[in-house]
C-alpha cells in the first residue's frame, strides 16, 4: 500500500508479506469458471453483511491514475478489478490468482506477457474490454495525467521515455490484440511485474466516463464507474462511504459482504470508542488504555501485525535556506535521533527502531533484505558521535558561522491531533539538547501538508511510507531521479543508475548486492533519516473472519465473512 501517508493513515493499514508464488486463475479452485475465495464449509453466515470498517481520513480521489494515499487505494480495490488478485498464499507466502485476467502466458525470455480476460462488465452493464486496460495504462503513463505512481510501471517498454516526455503515449509495449487479449512488452525482464499488476495505479478506467468527467472524474460517487464487486452509492465527503455490491461482477456469488458503509474517523477516542460499541468492526491501536480494555473482551480477537513501512523525517534538499543543501546537516540530525528512545517515548516501545531506510518484511527472491543488509543507522551514529560538531562544521564550511548557536529551522507535520504535538514537542527538545538548534513546529491538514512538501516549501517534514511490493524497488525507486514522491528534491546519478539495473537484474544475489549499494548512498546523502518500523496491535469482532491480511493483497471484500452472531 501502496503509499504517500501521513503517519495517521499508515497506522490503519494492514500489512504483513513472506514470498511470492506465482499461481495462475487456472490453478486456483474454481467452480464452473468461478474462483473459491472463502472456505464456508460448517459455517453460518450472518443475515446482516454489510460491512461496517471505517476510513482514517477523506479519500484525495477515486480515480486510479490519479490517487496515491492508502485510504483511496485500499477503498479502490472494492471498486475496480485488476489484472491480477493479490493475496495470502499457504504458509504464508502471497498468491497471484486471476481477477480481470482468467489467465496470461509469458514468453521465454520474460519480456512479453499475454493476459487474457475473462467476461467480466462495468456496472451500467457494458462489456470489459482488454482496451480498457490499455486505455488505463497509456493513461497512467501520460505526462499530462500527473499519476504520482507512473514511475512504478518503468519496467514497460518505453513507459519512462513517455513519462519524460520523450516519446508519445501511443509507443507504449502495450498492444489490444482483441477485446479478451491484451499484450505488455517489458523492457527487460522483471521480477516484480506481476505484483505490479496488481497495484493500483493499473486499475482500468473507462474512457467515456473520464473524458466526459474530466478533472472531476472519481471526485463523487455518480462520477465513478467501475467494474469490481462493489458500486459506490454514496459519498459524503469527511463523513461516510456506502457501497453495495452488484450482480455485474463476474464473481459475486463468491462475495459475501451485500455492502459497505465505513464512517470516516480521523479522532482516535471517536475510533476506540466506535469500536468499543460494535458500530465498527475492528481497529488498531497501540494505547494501553484502549488495548486492555480490548483485550478484556471475550468476544474481540488481537492480532499483530508488522508493515512493510517506514516512518521518517525528510529534508528538503533545495532548501531555500540553504541549510539542509548539505549533507552533513542532514546527517547531524538524523545521528540527533535516538530511535530505541522515541520509539519507548512516542510508541511505548511498540514499534521496531530503524536500522535503515527499507522496512523488515521485505525480501529479494528468498532473501530477506533487512536482515541480510547492513544496520545503516547504527554506522551513522557510531560514525558521527558528536552530531553538534558535524553540524558545526557544515554551517562554517558554508559560511554561516553566525548560526553555529543561532540556528532555527521548522518542522512541518501532517496531522493536527495532540499525539502530533506531543512529537513536535519531543523534536523540539532533542534537537535543542543535542544541536542547539531553536526547532519551530507547524501542524497542518494532511492536504496542505502535501502541497508545501510538494512545492517545496518547508525544511524538515516527517510522514510514512509503504511498500507497495515485496522488493525493495518499491521503497527504493522513490529517490531515484529527483524524488518527486518524497518531495527532498534529491538527485543522485549513482543511485539512479544502481535502482535501474535492479529493476532488470533476474539473480536474486546481484538484485540485492544492487540494492545494498543504492541504500548505502541514500543513507550517507540523508535526504531522509529513518526512524522507526510500526507494529500494529489490531482487534476485530470474532464474527469477523476470513478477511486477508497479505501487506500487498488487494482483494478488498472479496475476501471475509461475517458469521451469525
Amino acid at each position: 500500500m501502496r503509499k504517500f501517508l501521513s503517519l495517521a493513515m499508515a497506522v490503519a493499514m494492514l500489512l504483513s508479506v513472506a514470498f511470492v508464488l506465482p499461481v495462475s486463475a487456472e490453478d486456483a479452485e474454481t467452480v464452473e469458471d468461478k474462483i473459491v475465495w472463502n472456505d464456508l464449509e460448517g459455517k453460518d453466515l450472518a443475515e446482516d453483511r454489510i460491512a461496517k470498517g471505517y476510513l482514517g481520513s477523506e479519500p484525495t480521489t477515486l480515480d486510479p491514475q490519479r490517487a496515491s494515499d492508502n485510504v483511496a487505494i485500499s477503498t479502490m480495490y472494492n471498486l475496480y478489478e485488476p489484472l491480477v488478485l493479490i493475496h495470502d498464499g499457504p504458509e504464508g507466502g502471497t498468491e497471484f490468482l486471476g481477477g480481470g485476467a482468467a489467465s496470461w502466458d509469458v514468453n521465454e525470455e520474460g519480456t512479453v506477457y499475454t493476459f487474457h480476460l475473462r467476461d467480466n462488465k462495468w456496472w451500467d452493464g457494458q462489456e470489459v474490454t482488454a482496451e480498457d486496460y490499455a486505455y488505463s495504462l497509456r493513461r497512467a503513463v501520460d505526462p499530462a495525467t500527473g499519476c504520482p505512481y507512473s514511475y512504478m510501471l518503468e519496467p514497460i517498454l518505453n513507459a519512462e521515455e513517455i513519462t519524460n516526455g520523450d516519446k508519445d503515449v501511443d509507443e507504449l509495449g502495450v498492444k489490444v490484440i482483441d477485446d479478451k487479449t491484451i499484450e505488455i512488452t517489458l523492457k527487460g525482464p522483471n521480477a516484480t511485474f506481476m505484483e505490479l499488476m496488481g497495484n493500483s495505479v493499473t486499475l482500468p478506467v473507462r474512457k467515456d466516463w473520464v473524458e466526459e468527467h474530466g478533472e472531476a472524474y472519481g471526485s463523487e460517487a455518480e462520477y465513478v464507474m467501475g467494474n469490481g464487486p462493489l458500486k459506490l452509492t454514496e459519498w459524503t465527503h469527511n463523513s461516510k462511504m456506502v457501497m453495495e455490491a452488484v450482480d455485474t461482477y463476474w464473481n459475486i456469488e463468491n462475495v459475501f459482504f451485500t455492502g459497505l458503509e465505513w464512517p470516516i474517523l480521523t479522532d482516535t477516542n471517536t475510533i476506540m470508542t466506535a469500536f468499543e460499541a460494535g458500530e465498527i468492526d475492528q481497529t488498531s491501536t497501540n494505547l494501553a488504555e484502549w488495548r486492555e480494555k480490548f483485550e478484556a473482551k471475550d468476544n474481540v480477537i488481537h492480532k499483530q501485525k508488522g508493515f512493510p513501512t517506514t516512518f521518517f523525517m525528510m529534508f528538503n534538499t533545495q532548501d531555500p535556506e540553504g541549510i539542509f543543501t548539505d549533507a552533513r546537516v542532514r546527517l547531524a540530525f538524523s545521528a540527533a535521533i535516538d530511535r530505541d528512545e522515541i520509539n519507548e517515548v512516542m510508541w511505548n516501545g511498540n514499534n521496531l527502531p530503524a536500522m535503515g531506510w527499507v522496512a523488515p518484511g521485505i525480501n529479494v527472491g528468498t532473501i530477506n533484505y533487512r536482515e541480510e543488509a547492513p544496520n545503516f543507522v547504527e554506522k551513522i551514529q557510531e560514525d558521527y558521535p558528536d552530531p553538534k560538531a558535524l553540524l558545526d562544521e557544515a554551517l562554517i564550511d558554508m559560511g554561516k558561522e553566525d548560526l553555529v548557536d543561532n540556528l532555527e529551522v521548522s518542522i512541518i507535520l501532517g496531522n493536527t491531533d495532540q499525539w502530533f504535538k506531543d512529537m513536535g514537542d519531543y523534536y523540539q527538545q532533542v534537537f535543542g539538547e543535542k544541536l542547539g538548534v531553536n526547532v519551530k513546529i507547524e501542524q497542518l491538514e494532511w492536504p496542505i501538508f502535501s502541497d508545501r512538501v510538494s512545492q517545496g516549501d518547508y525544511q524538515i517534514g516527517y510522514m510514512a511510507w509503504g511498500s507497495e511490493l515485496s522488493e525493495p524497488i518499491a521503497l527504493m525507486q522513490i529517490h531515484a531521479n529527483g524524488s518527486p514522491q518524497v518531495g527532498t528534491s534529491w538527485n543522485n546519478d549513482e543511485y539512479n543508475k544502481l535502482i535501474s539495473e535492479a529493476q532488470v537484474e533476474m539473480d536474486d544475489q546481484k538484485r540485492f548486492d544492487l540494492y545494498v549499494q543504492a541504500e548505502t548512498i541514500l543513507m550517507e546523502e540523508a535526504p531522509v533519516a529513518p526512524v522507526v518500523h510500526p507494529l500494529g496491535n489490531y482487534y476485530l469482532y470474532d464474527y469477523n473472519e476470513g478477511g486477508d491480511w497479505n501487506d500487498f493483497g488487494n482483494m478488498g471484500v472479496r475476501q471475509g465473512y461475517y458469521l451469525a452472531h
